[in-house]
């Protein structure tokens, strides 16, 4: 009776000393809730301080079109609306959809230097004419987290830029012949979707930062139009709460094609590049 007890009050003298002798337990990490790169839904909404570079030539059915820098010839700087939109839905850990939208629309006129060729008229030199750009861009795009960690994230995509594009000049003019026309008001514009391959990287740094790395890139023909299309974007954000943030960016983007369309036969290239600045919503 007296060994017996003797092993049982051993058990829990035995279990102490295995407990002390054991590697501790590892604690549990407690997750980021500021991380952007464990958030499901990413929305990023801002506007653009930019500079643009509008280069188009539009041709007539008889004659070729003037090769024309339109925000200098028009001095288009001034008044505009730049908005853009962001979306990035994380569906899976690898497996994520993204979107965007941007807008550009520009006004300016002035007394032209030069004679301008624009489709089937000619606005001449000496006489005031005025020019109105329009352009958007929307995409939409599958995206794979090849590399995947907490802090780090590389990804690869393939999408649709969708860009519509509507120029149009307003002046007195005259017809491919040399006769007045009066004041006329002829335009260009064109709509297409442009498939895009992409790489993106993302890092979370300290103190509830994230620096993003994008670029995209299309190359060859499709519809209407032949050329290439360019997009590289850096972008940093801060998180003030799990669900707010802002952010400061910079932007390339570089469209150059030409068409052969019913409606007009000729050249656009079109880019932006600047700062923008946008609030992140997160959750």
């Amino acid at each position: 009776m007296t060994k017996k007890l003797h092993r049982v009050a051993g058990l829990p003298l035995a279990a102490l000393a295995l407990a002390l002798l054991a590697p501790p337990a590892r604690a549990q990490q407690p997750t980021d809730d500021k991380n952007l790169l464990e958030q499901g839904f990413v929305v990023h909404l801002g506007g653009f301080l930019l500079g643009s570079d509008t280069r188009a030539q539009v041709d007539g059915q008889t004659s070729t079109g003037t090769e024309l820098d339109i925000d200098e010839t028009f001095d288009t700087g001034g008044d505009s609306l730049r908005l853009r939109g962001d979306l990035l839905w994380r569906i899976s850990r690898r497996h994520h959809l993204r979107g965007l939208f941007f807008s550009d629309s520009r006004d300016g006129h002035r007394v032209l230097a030069e004679d301008v060729a624009w489709g089937d008229y000619t606005f001449q030199a000496g006489t005031e004419a005025e020019a109105r750009t329009r352009f958007s861009v929307g995409e939409l795009a599958y995206e794979y987290a090849f590399y995947k960690k907490p802090k780090v994230e590389a990804n690869v995509s393939f999408g649709v830029h969708w860009v519509d594009v509507d120029l149009e000049i307003e002046g007195e003019a005259i017809d491919d012949t040399g006769a007045p026309v009066g004041v006329v008001e002829e335009s260009a514009n064109g709509t297409g979707p442009f498939p895009v391959l992409g790489l993106r990287g993302a890092w979370a740094l300290p103190h509830h930062w994230t620096l993003d790395l994008q670029g995209q890139f299309f190359f060859g023909s499709y519809g209407d139009f032949e050329g290439d299309l360019q997009d590289y974007r850096l972008g940093a954000n801060w998180m003030a709460t799990r669900h707010f943030g802002l952010g400061l960016g910079y932007e390339l983007f570089i469209v150059d094609v030409d068409a052969d369309k019913d409606s007009y036969t000729g050249s656009l290239r079109w880019g932006y590049d600047g700062l923008y600045g946008f609030l992140t919503l997160a959750f």
